[in-house]
C-alpha cells in the first residue's frame, strides 16, 4: 500500500495498517464497497472455495506513529503485531464467528471489539447464500459437508492458524457443532466453540424426533417443513420473501440484502442441506388441527397456507459426538424459536467433554442484540472468557 498524501492522520494509519496485515494472504482482495464499517475494523472480500465472501476483521489495535508512512515496512505474520511471547502463542488468537438465518455480520461488532479489547484478531463473513459472489445456484451446494468446508476455507484464506476458535448463532451455530466435532476419526481444528441459542446436534435432533422428542420444540420448528420445499421462498406470493427479504433485511455493513425471492432461496438451501447430510432430523409435520389443539394458532395458520400432509418426519443419519474443546451454550430464555430452556437442549452437557458452561440470559433469540443491554454484555462477557480457556493447541490423535 503505499500513500498518495505521503502521511496522513494516526487514525487512518491504523487503518491503512490492519488491511495491509491482513492483505498478507492472497485469498484477500481489498476495497469491497461497504455501507459502514466498524470503525478499527477492515472490510474486506475473501476468496475461499472458489466464491468470493464479504468478511470483516478486527485486529488489536496497532501503534502507529503520526507521520509514519503507509509503505514502511510492515510485520509479515498478521499476528506479529500483539507481542504475544512466541510464534507459537500468536497463532492461537484467531476467532472465527457464524452467522445464522437470516443474518448478517452487522450483527457481531460488539462482539469483535470485545476481543480485540482482550487481543483476539476476530473474523466474520457473509456466508455461503448471503455474500452476492457467493450464491451458488444448485441445492447440492449448500449441502452441510460443503458449508463445513467454508469453516475451514474461510479461516485459511484470512491466514488463521492451524487451530482457531468459533462462535455461532442460530444456523451459524448449528454449522458451528458439525465444524467442531471430531468426525470420522480426524481433530476438528477448533480449540473453543461458543454456541448461541442452539443446543448440541445430538441433543438438538433428539428433541425433534424419536421417543423423546420435545412436543413443543417440534410445533416452534414447523417451519423446518415449509423452508425444506422447492422454491419456497417465492411460492405462496413470494411469502417467505415478503416476511423476511427485501429491504427489510439488510446487512449494516456491506449494505447487501436478499434483492430477489431467488436470493433469499440460497439462504433457505441450509435447511435442505442440513437435511440432506444428515445432520438434523425433520420433526413430524402436524396439522393445522393438531396445532390448534396444542394452542399454536399462529403455526396452525401457517400450516393453512403452505399446507403438506401429515407424516412423522425423520431422524438425523449423522451422529457428530463428544466437542472435546471448552464449550459455551448461551441461551435466550424468551427464545420462541429454539426452547433451549427445555429438558433435551440441556442434554447438551452431557455431550461437552473439555469443559463446558451454561449461560441463560434474560433475552430472546438474538442474543448479540438483547433489549436487556445488561444481558447482550453477559454473552459477550461469556464468549470471551470461553476463548480464553482454550490457549493451548491439542495434539492430533
Amino acid at each position: 500500500l503505499t500513500s498518495t498524501q505521503g502521511t496522513c492522520s494516526p487514525e487512518t494509519m491504523v487503518s491503512a495498517a490492519i488491511v495491509a496485515l491482513m492483505a498478507t494472504t492472497s485469498g484477500l482482495l481489498i476495497g469491497r464497497a461497504v455501507a459502514e464499517c466498524p470503525t478499527g475494523m477492515s472490510c474486506l472480500d475473501v476468496n475461499a472455495n472458489g466464491l468470493t465472501f464479504q468478511c470483516v476483521v478486527a485486529v488489536p489495535e496497532i501503534p502507529v506513529a503520526p507521520r509514519l508512512s503507509v509503505s514502511a515496512a510492515l510485520p509479515t505474520d498478521p499476528m506479529a503485531h500483539q507481542g504475544t511471547p512466541s510464534a507459537t502463542a500468536a497463532r492461537k488468537r484467531d476467532v472465527l464467528l457464524l452467522h445464522g438465518f437470516p443474518e448478517w455480520v452487522g450483527m457481531f461488532p460488539e462482539l469483535m471489539g470485545a476481543l480485540q479489547t482482550a487481543g483476539y484478531r476476530s473474523a466474520a463473513c457473509n456466508q455461503r447464500g448471503y455474500s452476492p459472489d457467493a450464491r451458488p445456484d444448485a441445492t447440492a451446494q449448500y449441502d452441510y459437508s460443503i458449508l463445513r468446508s467454508d469453516v475451514y476455507a474461510i479461516a485459511a484464506a484470512l491466514n488463521f492458524s492451524t487451530d482457531f476458535h468459533l462462535v455461532g448463532h442460530d444456523h451459524g451455530a448449528a454449522l458451528g457443532w458439525y465444524a467442531a466435532a471430531d468426525i470420522g476419526g480426524t481433530k476438528s481444528p477448533i480449540l473453543s466453540y461458543s454456541a448461541l441459542s442452539v443446543p448440541h446436534l445430538d441433543a438438538f435432533n433428539a428433541g425433534l424426533f424419536g421417543p423423546n422428542a420435545d412436543i413443543q420444540q417440534q410445533i416452534a420448528s414447523q417451519y423446518f417443513t415449509m423452508f425444506v420445499l422447492p422454491q419456497s421462498s417465492s411460492i405462496h406470493s413470494d411469502f417467505w420473501y415478503n416476511t423476511m427479504g427485501g429491504s427489510k433485511n439488510a446487512d449494516s455493513v456491506f449494505g447487501t440484502r436478499f434483492a430477489t425471492p431467488a436470493d433469499l432461496q440460497r439462504a433457505l438451501w441450509w435447511y435442505n442441506g442440513a437435511m440432506t447430510t444428515g445432520t438434523m432430523a425433520m420433526p413430524p409435520l402436524m396439522s393445522a388441527a393438531e396445532l390448534v389443539a396444542y394452542n399454536a394458532t399462529a403455526t396452525a395458520a401457517l400450516r393453512e397456507i403452505f399446507g403438506g400432509t401429515p407424516n412423522p418426519g425423520h431422524s438425523a443419519s449423522v451422529k457428530i459426538g463428544a466437542i472435546t474443546v471448552p464449550t459455551l451454550f448461551v441461551c435466550g430464555a424468551d427464545d420462541t424459536a429454539l426452547l433451549c430452556t427445555r429438558p433435551y437442549a440441556l442434554e447438551t452437557s452431557k455431550y461437552c467433554t473439555g469443559g463446558y458452561r451454561y449461560l441463560q440470559v434474560d433475552c430472546g433469540h438474538d442474543l448479540l442484540s438483547c433489549s436487556n443491554k445488561s444481558a447482550t454484555a453477559d454473552v459477550i462477557a461469556a464468549i470471551v472468557a470461553n476463548v480464553n480457556t482454550a490457549e493451548t493447541p491439542r495434539q492430533p490423535l
